[in-house]
C-alpha cells in the first residue's frame, strides 16, 4: 500500500510538471536561442545520461532492481518520511517475504538504525548486503529474532558476514593522505628516495587492502555460493567503498560511464556518506572527522582502470573531474550527508530521477510558478562546466560498446542443493569460519562501541545455546560424513581428478566442519581425515572429494591459504602418485616486516611458479612473533630463479627484502640450486596440470594482450577453474 501511494504521488507530480513544460524545469519566458544552443551542445550528454539514475524516486529503485534481476527482493517505502532511519535513503531493497510491519521491528537493533539491505545481486545468484553494527544495548525478543533472521538469512542459503575491521581506519586514511600530500610538494624528498617515501606513506597499502577485501567478497559471490553482508560500525564509510568495488569487479554496467555515475549516486550519495565532514568542506572545527574515503575509492578505481582500460567506459580524465568537483560548493551531490538533508535544503526532486538536462539549470522556476529557494544541480551536469571536447575525453573509445542489457526480471538462479540455509560464517582477515549470529554470541563490543558480528578466533561457539548454528552444522555434517567416508572404498573407486588435499589443519578441525567449509565451493561427495590409531586425533591433513573436477579447481582457487582457526590451510590437487617431489628449489627471504604472514608471502611468490608447501615464517615459540625471515619451497628451479631475480631488493610492506637460495641442512655453507640438484630436477618434470596460483585467469596472459581482471566475475562468464 505504501508503494502504491508513493507511485500515485509521483504520477500526480509528473502530470503537474508536464503541464508546465521541461519536466518541471520550465523557464518563465520560454527557451532563448542561447538555451537552444546549449540543448544542442548537450545532446550527446543526454544520450549518455539516459540511464543515469539519481535514486530519489521509487521508480528509479524499481528500475534498477529490475535490471539486476534480483528475484525474492522488493522495494520498500518504509523510510519514505525518514522516520525510521534519518541517514538511510527513502527506499530500501528488502526481502519480498518480509512485511514492512516486521521490518520496522529490526531498525532499533542496529547502530544509527541502519538495517541490512540489498545493494547488489550477482547474476549467479549471490546477494550483497550492507549493514551497521548490532546495537550494544539491544536485546531482541523471540519475534524480533525471527524478523532479523528473515532479513539476514531468508531462503538465500549460507550467509557470510564480512567484517571491515581489518581495513584502515578513518584516522589511518587521513594520516596517509596528509603524508602523500606532503610528498608531492617540490623538494620534499630526494628523487632517488621518492618511491621509498611513497611506500612509507602507506597510502598504497590502504589501496591494496581495500582491493583485496573486494576481491574476497566478489569471489564468494561469483559462483552463486552464498550471500555476503558487509558490516561496519557506521555503515557510511568503508561499506560504501567495498560495496562499490565489488560491483565494479562483478557488474559490467557499473564500469560504463552512466553505470558508474549511478553506482556513486546509490552507494555513496543516497546511502548517506557524510561528504561534508569527510572532505572538510563545512566542518573546519572538526578535523578528526576528516578522511578522504571517496578519494581512496577513486584511487582504487584508477588502479583497475590503469591495468584493464578496455573493460571501462570512462577514462582517467573523468575520475579527475569527479574528484575536483567533490570540493566545489555549487553541487548538491557533495554538499549534504544524506537524502534527508537534501530534501530539507530546498533542492527540487525530479519527477523521474533519470537525469536529462533540458535547457540548462538556470532559473528553474516552479511547477506552480511561485518563487523557489536557491537550488543546486547535481554534479553530473557536466555540460555546465565542460565543453563538448572536454566531455569527449571522459569516454573511453576503447572501452565496452555500451551498458549491459537489463536482466530478465524474476528469473531465479539455479538452486544449489548443497546449500545450508541456516549456515552463518564470518570472513575476517582471510578466515572463513562457521559462527552463530551476533545476538547469540553475547554482548561483545567492538572498538566503536557497537556489537560486531563475531569472528571465529575471538568468539568461540557456546554449546547448548538454541542459536548455536555451529553445533547444528557439525551434527548434520557428522551424519553425512559417516555415511560417505572415503575410507569405505579403495582409491580406484574415487574420482582422483575431483579430489583435493587439505593440509595445515588445526587440531580443532573435524570432518563435519571440513565438509561444511568446502560446501561453499561446490557439492561435496566424501571427506576423509586420517587419524592416529593411538590418540585418535587427525594428523593435520585431509581429503575432500567433489562432484566434478571443476568444483575441485574452484575450491583450490578460493580456499587455498585461507586461515582456519588462525592457521593458513594448504589446498591443492590430490593424486595417487607423489609427483610434487622436493627438488631443492628452496629460497631464503630475509628482512621481513612483522606484519607479513604466510598468505601474503604465498600470494606474492606464487606468481613465479608452483609452491609445494606453505611458506614457513620462522616465529618465536613463546610469543609467536615473526623473526624476520622465511623459507619457500618451489617445485622447479625456473620458478625459484625467477623469484630471486625479480624480488631481491624489492620493497614488501615498507622494507627491502633479500631473496637468495637457502643453505642446505647439515652442510658447511653450501646453498641449494647447485648443478647436481638441477640435473636431478630435470629428470623429474612437473606435470602440466600444475599451474601457478592465479586469481582471475586460467593461464598466464600473453605478453601483448592483458587479461581483464573484472570480466572473470561478470554475468555470463564462468568463474576460473
Amino acid at each position: 500500500v505504501a508503494n502504491a501511494i508513493a507511485q500515485a504521488r509521483e504520477a500526480a507530480a509528473w502530470l503537474g510538471d508536464a503541464a508546465e513544460g521541461h519536466d518541471g524545469w520550465a523557464s518563465p519566458g520560454g527557451a532563448t536561442p542561447e538555451e537552444e544552443e546549449d540543448e544542442e551542445e548537450d545532446e550527446d550528454e543526454e544520450e549518455g545520461s539516459s540511464t543515469m539514475l539519481l535514486f530519489e524516486s521509487l521508480r528509479d529503485w524499481e528500475k534498477e532492481l529490475q535490471r539486476l534481476g534480483a528475484a525474492g527482493w522488493r522495494v520498500s517505502a518504509v523510510n519514505e518520511r525518514f522516520d525510521m532511519a534519518p541517514s538511510l535513503p527513502r527506499y530500501l531493497w528488502v526481502p519480498s517475504g518480509l512485511l514492512d510491519h516486521d521490518l520496522k521491528r529490526t531498525f532499533g537493533h542496529f547502530q544509527e538504525r541502519r538495517v541490512p539491505r540489498l545493494c547488489w545481486h550477482h547474476p549467479g545468484g549471490g546477494d550483497l548486503l550492507r549493514a551497521a553494527s548490532f546495537h550494544p544495548a539491544s536485546e531482541p525478543g523471540s519475534e524480533d529474532v525471527r524478523c532479523l533472521e528473515a532479513l539476514l538469512l531468508g531462503d538465500r542459503g549460507p550467509c557470510v558476514l564480512a567484517d571491515t575491521a581489518e581495513l584502515p581506519t578513518l584516522a589511518d586514511i587521513q594520516l596517509a593522505h596528509l603524508r602523500l600530500r606532503e610528498l608531492c610538494l617540490t623538494g620534499a624528498v630526494a628523487e632517488e628516495k621518492w618511491l621509498s617515501a611513497l611506500e612509507g606513506t602507506r597510502w598504497l597499502d590502504h589501496v591494496r587492502s581495500c582491493l583485496r577485501k573486494a576481491v574476497e567478497v566478489a569471489s564468494l559471490l561469483a559462483g552463486k555460493r552464498c550471500s555476503v553482508v558487509l558490516q561496519e560500525p557506521s555503515d557510511r564509510d568503508l561499506n560504501c567503498l567495498v560495496a562499490s568495488l565489488v560491483q565494479l569487479l562483478g557488474d559490467p554496467h557499473a564500469r560504463s560511464l552512466p553505470g558508474f555515475q549511478s553506482l556513486v549516486q546509490r552507494e555513496w550519495v543516497a546511502a548517506g556518506h557524510p561528504f561534508p565532514r569527510r572532505l572538510g568542506l563545512l566542518c573546519p572545527d572538526s578535523p578528526r572527522e576528516e578522511a578522504p574515503v571517496f578519494l581512496l575509492f577513486l584511487d582504487c578505481t584508477w588502479q583497475l582502470l590503469w591495468q584493464f582500460p578496455a573493460d571501462f567506459g570512462f577514462t582517467e580524465a573523468f575520475l579527475l573531474a569527479l574528484h575536483d568537483s567533490s570540493f566545489s560548493p555549487y553541487f548538491s551531490t557533495f554538499r549534504f550527508s544524506c537524502q534527508r538533508q537534501r530534501g530539507h535544503s530546498g533542492t527540487p526532486r525530479f519527477p523521474s530521477q533519470i537525469y536529462r538536462p533540458m535547457g540548462g539549470w538556470q532559473d528553474p522556476g516552479g511547477p506552480r510558478g511561485g518563487p523557489q529557494p536557491c537550488t543546486f544541480p547535481p554534479v553530473w551536469a557536466w555540460g555546465r562546466r565542460y565543453t563538448r571536447q572536454q566531455r569527449e575525453q571522459f569516454r573511453n573509445p576503447a572501452g565496452p560498446p555500451g551498458p549491459a542489457e537489463s536482466r530478465t526480471p524474476g528469473t531465479p538462479a539455479d538452486p544449489c542443493p548443497w546449500r545450508s540455509a541456516s549456515l552463518v560464517l564470518t570472513l575476517t582477515k582471510g578466515s572463513l569460519c562457521p559462527h552463530p549470529l551476533p545476538w547469540a554470541a553475547g554482548p561483545a563490543l567492538n572498538q566503536d562501541g557497537g556489537r560486531a558480528f563475531p569472528s571465529c578466533r575471538h568468539f568461540p561457539p557456546t554449546p547448548g545455546s538454541r542459536f548455536d548454528v555451529t553445533c547444528a552444522v557439525r551434527a548434520c555434517g557428522a551424519a553425512r560424513a559417516e555415511r560417505g567416508k572415503m575410507a569405505a572404498g579403495p582409491i580406484s573407486e574415487r574420482n582422483q581428478d575431483a579430489t583435493v588435499y587439505v593440509g595445515g589443519l588445526d587440531e580443532k578441525v573435524s570432518e563435519p566442519l571440513l565438509w561444511e567449509l568446502f560446501l561453499q565451493a561446490g557439492p561435496v561427495v566424501n571427506t576423509h581425515m586420517p587419524k592416529d590409531r593411538v590418540t585418535g586425533q587427525h594428523q593435520g591433513y585431509g581429503f575432500v572429494e567433489f562432484l566434478s573436477e571443476e568444483d575441485a579447481d574452484y575450491a583450490i582457487k578460493i580456499m587455498n591459504m585461507i586461515k582456519l582457526y588462525g592457521k593458513p590451510i594448504r589446498v591443492n590437487k590430490a593424486s595417487a602418485h607423489n609427483k610434487n617431489l622436493d627438488v631443492g628449489a628452496n629460497i631464503f627471504i630475509g628482512n621481513l616486516d612483522p606484519e607479513i604472514d604466510e598468505k601474503l608471502l604465498y600470494d606474492t611468490f606464487s606468481a613465479f611458479g608452483v609452491i609445494l608447501q606453505t611458506p614457513k615464517i620462522m616465529r618465536d615459540p613463546d610469543t609467536g612473533n615473526s623473526k624476520g625471515y622465511a623459507f619457500i619451497n618451489f617445485a622447479s628451479f625456473d620458478a625459484s630463479d625467477a623469484a630471486i631475480e625479480a624480488m631481491n631488493g624489492q620493497y614488501l610492506c615498507n622494507r627491502p627484502i633479500t631473496v637468495s637460495y637457502a643453505f642446505k641442512k647439515d652442510s658447511k655453507g653450501e646453498r641449494h640450486g647447485s648443478a647436481a640438484e638441477r640435473l636431478l630436477a630435470a629428470q623429474n618434470p612437473l606435470s602440466q596440470a600444475d599451474r601457478p596460483h592465479q586469481l582471475f585467469a586460467d593461464a598466464p596472459p600473453p605478453p601483448s594482450v592483458p587479461t581483464p581482471v573484472v570480466t572473470a566475475l561478470g554475468p555470463g562468464v564462468t568463474p576460473p577453474g
